[in-house]
């Protein structure tokens, strides 16, 4: 997904890899994404033959190599392509439906740890997508200024929806922790 990102800020423009890192700071931190990402991405996308590197001579008395990326012919039609069937995002919740429906009871303290690192991390999401929209509102991270608002209530209606889905059944794996602790104690639930 992020890769098509990338591509897309290549198509109608040369630009540097460093360039690409800059305009994208805001959406990298609201992806979690490390600079090294971005340029791996560019490096499996020049492998799949959607960006090219073009060496161009500049400085004043052109002496100086610099390289430059830009979308192939074939980038576009693949960014196209992605543009009119986006593809479903699984959510986390997903996985950890899956570990609940083979876990046993002991299992349990796991999915509890797994749960609480859920949370934790929603919150913090949830903090940061405020501060990263508006940084990504105020440069040219985004050519859109109306994906920014998009952007910004879909983060927070995923991770407000995943937040209250972790605490209510890490609350529900709680209650029956305790009920099985009363239960190995020899008490009656």
């Amino acid at each position: 997904m992020y890769s098509n990102l990338l591509l897309g800020e290549a198509i109608g423009r040369r630009t540097y890899g460093y360039e690409l890192v800059s305009r994208l700071r805001a959406v990298n931190e609201l992806f979690g994404l490390t600079e090294s990402s971005v340029y791996s991405c560019i490096n499996q996308l020049e492998k799949r033959r959607l960006l090219e590197t073009i060496e161009e001579r500049t400085g004043p008395e052109h002496w100086k190599w610099r390289k430059r990326i830009q979308a192939t012919d074939r980038g576009v039609e693949y960014y196209r392509s992605w543009m009119e069937s986006p593809e479903r995002r699984r959510p986390i919740r997903e996985s950890i439906h899956m570990q609940m429906l083979v876990a046993t009871d002991d299992d349990i303290p796991v999915l509890i740890k797994t749960l609480d690192q859920l949370i934790d991390d929603c919150e913090k999401q949830i903090a940061n997508v405020f501060e990263l929209t508006k940084e990504m509102a105020a440069t040219d991270a985004v050519r859109n200024e109306f994906a920014v608002p998009l952007v910004r209530r879909a983060f927070l209606g995923t991770l407000a929806t995943d937040l209250e889905w972790a605490q209510m059944s890490r609350a529900e794996l709680a209650e029956r922790a305790i009920a099985l602790g009363g239960q190995r104690n020899g008490d009656s639930e």
